[in-house]
């Protein structure tokens, strides 16, 4: 870090000629050949000259290393305190070495926070809590900020949710746009459920930080789960204009689709899948979009393949049976159906397709026992959508939000049920039903093969 344009040594340095006496000769060698000891004179003041400037060149670099430090304190500070937003931990640890071997006045109180985050990263989570308890009485509000960030992330790793989002909130009261306490926030208010709140940090992410495609990502998320598909399709979408080829790009361009599909643009969900991936899904909705679009000998084939690769895919399925119908194969509709409801028994779509077939075939009783069944579903169906709806204005209802994990479960929405029981939890730890209920439907999944 030497910096020779501040005190050039050789402009110190100059070398006053010698008066020329006689005629004066544009010829070197002329010149020399007349007087050899001035040519030895000449050579000796160089040296000279170049000696001196070697010693001070030598001199200006042992100032610096050996003590003088091109940056203040109070640079190298700021340095690592944004390095501990930036998550930078490089940075964070070369900066404090530095400021701790200088001894400072003053700045022993200042490295607390710095300490802390090491420490945090370094899953030392007791001399973190030590050091970021005494950061968090400095008076400096940048350091309280990062100290509260930090311990709300502590807190986090220690499954502490509620001292948590209580620290992290009082990060963001001091400095609104730390985003880490926004992200972080967002992240523990996905996981218990309040995605309300979810969505107010998200959108704060997505804000500061313009090129992050994570908070549109699971905004949309969180919107296709409520079924609020317009906003679904606009966060998936923005998710992948900001970073189109992310590492959850497969799941995102089948949830757009989804989304699509429910709003029946059809054209646009197939646009959507052309640039995925082939998979039995992606397959299974093609051949979806494309029957809605009068190309059904493409959607057969497109269903096929789909079976072909999994035979219990449900959009293929689900269609070919559909198709069938519509073809007044009966019999092969039957089987179909039938080979779908076995797979998936508490589908209202699959058992609803199934009753047609059999009121075409006139088995009067098949029709009555199956109706049976599908009946409470499709109220189960109509209930849960309703819900949705109710949990975004209630979001301290612990009872509204177990009834919704029990009817994801009544509706095989297994991920979904398992989120809501959760989050039920999570506000009510003592919970009795939604306890007994998660815990069978995670031993259910355990005992599949």
């Amino acid at each position: 870090m030497n910096d020779k344009t501040r005190d050039d040594p050789q402009e110190q340095t100059s070398t006053t000629p010698e008066p020329v006496t006689g005629e004066a000769s544009m010829d070197p060698a002329a010149s020399h050949d007349g007087d050899p000891g001035a040519q030895q004179s000449s050579s000796s003041a160089l040296y000279v000259g170049l000696g001196i400037a070697l010693l001070l060149i030598v001199a200006v670099t042992s100032l610096y290393l050996g003590g003088r430090d091109p940056l203040h304190p109070d640079d190298r500070f700021a340095l690592a305190l944004e390095a501990v937003r930036e998550r930078n931990a490089p940075v964070v640890v070369t900066q404090t070495r530095i400021l701790e071997e200088k001894q400072i006045p003053g700045y022993e109180d200042k490295l607390h926070v710095l300490k802390g985050y090491i420490s945090l990263y370094l899953d030392d989570y007791d001399t973190a809590l030590l050091e970021l308890e005494a950061a968090i009485e400095h008076e400096d509000v940048t350091i309280k900020a990062a100290a509260f960030a930090l311990a709300g992330e502590l807190m986090h790793k220690v499954n502490e949710l509620d001292q948590a989002i209580k620290l992290l909130s009082s990060a963001i009261q001091l400095d609104p746009e730390y985003q880490n306490a926004h992200r972080l926030l967002g992240a523990i208010y996905f996981d218990i459920g309040l995605m309300q709140n979810a969505i107010g940090h998200l959108s704060q992410v997505a804000m500061l930080a313009p090129d992050d495609a994570m908070p549109h990502r699971f905004m949309g998320l969180i919107h296709k789960d409520y079924e609020q598909y317009r906003q679904a399709i606009n966060n998936y979408r923005e998710s992948l204009k900001r970073e189109p080829f992310q590492t959850q790009r497969e799941e995102i361009l089948v949830e757009l689709a989804e989304s699509q599909i429910h709003l029946l643009r059809y054209k646009d969900a197939f646009g959507t899948l052309e640039l995925a991936l082939s998979s039995p899904k992606v397959l299974g909705l093609r051949a979806d979009c494309l029957r809605h679009l009068d190309r059904n000998d493409e959607a057969k084939e497109q269903l096929e393949l789909a079976l072909e690769l999994d035979e219990t895919q449900y959009d293929a399925l689900l269609l070919k049976g559909i198709l069938q119908l519509e073809s007044n194969q009966l019999q092969d509709a039957r089987k179909t159906l039938e080979l779908a409801v076995n797979y998936y028994p508490r589908d209202d779509r699959c058992r609803y397709k199934l009753i047609e077939v059999y009121r075409e075939l006139n088995e009067t009783e098949l029709v009555a026992k199956n109706l049976e069944i599908y009946e409470p579903l499709r109220e189960q169906r109509r209930r849960f959508s309703e819900l949705n709806m109710e949990a975004i204005k209630q979001p301290e209802d612990i009872e509204l939000r177990f009834e919704l994990g029990f009817l994801a479960n009544a509706l095989d929405k297994k991920k979904l049920a398992v989120s809501w029981l959760r989050t039920a939890l999570n506000m009510d730890p003592s919970h009795e039903k939604a306890a007994q209920l998660l815990q069978e439907i995670l031993a259910e999944g355990n005992n599949r093969p």
